[in-house]
């Protein structure tokens, strides 16, 4: 279209007149219409080539695009099936040989030890083998030395035999009869013969038995009143009641109810057919063994409370086999042997034997001497130590009533006063001896977390290793039982002395609040304290015991003097 409109207007130009300005303007866009025609000729053969070229590049791409296709698609299955093969069958294989490899390894390496442990024991059995043998050969040696020495006395007995068979000697020694087989077979079955008498004969072994639990039954039945009644007698009603007094009224009161379980026990077991040699005999030692045990139950009780009654239970495990009551003490093992002189049950136990089975010499009287002997020493430490422990006990028994964990009892005996010297420091300078006091204060309680966590450190590590010692080694079982008991008690021991230090401190820091008047007030209560004192030694029979205690309060009362002037 556009050649055909250059076309026309050439055709046009040339109807005009030649060199008009319009022939040549028509004649120039003719021109520029058939230059612009053969551009676009131009561009739409280029056009047509760029067609041609895309359109067979399309159709390589798309051949190209489905060729890959299909090789993605081989090359997924392909990868589909390796993973399979591989994660299937060769890994799994692989694995397995894997595990195979480290047994066997593990075997080996367990099989060459093995070897070198035989080879080790082979070399140690060898050595033996060749002592042995050494051994072996100088016997044989020695053996043969010794048949050499027998054959030659075989000979000279031979010979013997022979001339004495050929004389008329054997004849005359045993008779025309010969040896009596019977009676040289008698002899051979049993050369001796044992006759047996009996000294003290006994009806059972339940009455052997009788005095060992006997005896337990009392301290048993000792101990329970203690744990059941009051232990404690106040002195409600009854004016000037000292402590000597209500100790003994307590004492007497629980020893009537002592002697008639001892009377029940007894009159019981003869019932039940124990035999006896002398019924009072033995209702007596049973009476003087209840009040020798409560004597000591009772001491142990009411001046160490709670720690007394578990030494008290302590004691009673402990002369079950230590006091001859199930074996004679020679079948005993050496630590028995050296303490059973020392348990009252070893003289109850014997007191009553001598009553079951009968008497021997002086035996019976020396072992109800000894039970007296208990009875007095203990029913001395009752009356002298208890008061000492007054604060002591005070305390624990606050203590142990605030834990909740057992049943306390309050503690009657009156709280023991300052010491003259506490109340003579704080009269004489009391800023002086406030601030000693408050430092020592500080230094302890510095001390006080350590010391209660090293005594709860120690009082369970100790029995812990007293016990691996117990299970490893061949130690004698009762030296370790009995170290373990003693530290127990020491454990306890040691942490009442660190509670009473800081009740000593609280009390004594209390000095420091009270004006001149009121210190010398306590000193008078003091020596009024110390006389009641000496005075319960004086009602208890304790004659060195009151004479020291006029002396103190002598020296005290010279001293309060001293202190009212001041």
């Amino acid at each position: 279209e556009s050649g055909q409109l250059a076309s026309s207007v050439r055709a046009a130009a040339g109807s005009l007149p030649a060199g008009s300005s319009e022939r040549a303007a028509l004649e120039a866009l003719a021109d520029s219409l058939d230059e612009r025609t053969r551009a676009a000729s131009t561009a739409l053969d280029a056009l047509t080539a760029a067609n041609d070229r895309a359109q067979s590049s399309a159709a390589a791409l798309s051949d190209a695009a489905s060729a890959l296709d299909g090789a993605v698609r081989q090359a997924t299955s392909g990868a589909s099936a390796y993973s399979t093969t591989l994660f299937g069958t060769t890994l799994p294989a692989v694995n397995d040989a894997l595990d195979a490899l480290a047994e066997t390894s593990s075997a080996l390496s367990g099989a060459l030890e093995a070897q070198r442990l035989l080879v080790a024991q082979t070399g140690l059995v060898i050595d033996q083998l060749d002592a042995t043998m050494d051994t072996a050969a100088s016997t044989v040696a020695e053996t043969d030395r010794l048949f050499a020495g027998l054959e030659s006395e075989l000979g000279i007995v031979y010979n013997d035999v022979l001339a004495f068979g050929t004389s008329d000697a054997l004849s005359r020694l045993v008779g025309e009869g010969g040896l009596d087989a019977d009676k040289i077979a008698a002899f051979m079955a049993s050369p001796t013969e044992v006759v047996t008498e009996q000294l003290y004969p006994l009806n059972a072994y339940g009455s052997a038995m009788a005095p060992l639990f006997m005896n337990l039954t009392f301290w048993i039945g000792a101990f329970m009143l203690l744990v059941i009644m009051r232990q404690e007698a106040d002195g409600e009603g009854i004016p000037g009641l000292t402590l000597a007094q209500r100790y003994w009224g307590r004492y007497l009161f629980l020893a009537a109810i002592a002697v008639m379980q001892a009377v029940i026990c007894c009159v019981g077991v003869l019932a039940l057919g124990v035999q006896t040699v002398s019924a009072p005999a033995l209702i007596f030692a049973a009476a003087l063994a209840s009040l020798a045990y409560l004597s000591i139950i009772y001491a142990f009780s009411v001046t160490l409370q709670h720690i007394g009654k578990g030494i008290c239970v302590v004691l009673v495990f402990a002369q079950i086999p230590g006091a001859t009551g199930l074996y004679p003490i020679e079948m005993t093992s050496p630590f028995f042997q050296s303490i059973y002189p020392l348990f009252p049950f070893t003289y109850g136990i014997g007191a009553m034997r001598e009553a079951i089975c009968g008497f021997y010499g002086g035996q019976y009287v020396s072992d109800l001497l000894v039970l007296a002997l208990f009875l007095v020493l203990f029913m001395a430490l009752g009356l002298l130590i208890r008061p000492l422990m007054a604060n002591v006990n005070r305390m624990v028994a606050r203590q142990v009533r605030d834990g909740g964990l057992f049943n306390g009892e309050d503690v009657d005996i009156p709280v023991r006063p300052y010491r003259i010297s506490q109340i003579m420091r704080a009269l004489s300078d009391k800023d002086t001896y406030a601030t000693a006091l408050q430092q020592r204060y500080a230094t302890f309680n510095r001390w006080y977390p350590r010391l209660m966590k090293g005594a709860l450190v120690l009082g369970v590590a100790v029995p812990v290793v007293l016990a691996v010692i117990f299970a490893l080694t061949p130690t004698e079982k009762v030296w370790l039982l009995t170290g373990w008991l003693i530290w127990i008690i020491v454990i306890f021991v040691a942490l009442v002395v660190i509670e009473s230090l800081r009740f000593s401190f609280e009390r004594q820091l209390k000095l420091e609040s009270l004006s001149d008047a009121s210190l010398i007030d306590l000193y008078g209560a003091t020596a009024d304290v110390e006389r009641a004192a000496c005075m319960d030694a004086r009602d208890a029979g304790f004659g060195g015991r009151e004479r020291a205690c006029a002396r103190d309060a002598a020296r005290d009362g010279a001293e309060g003097e001293e202190a009212r002037h001041e």
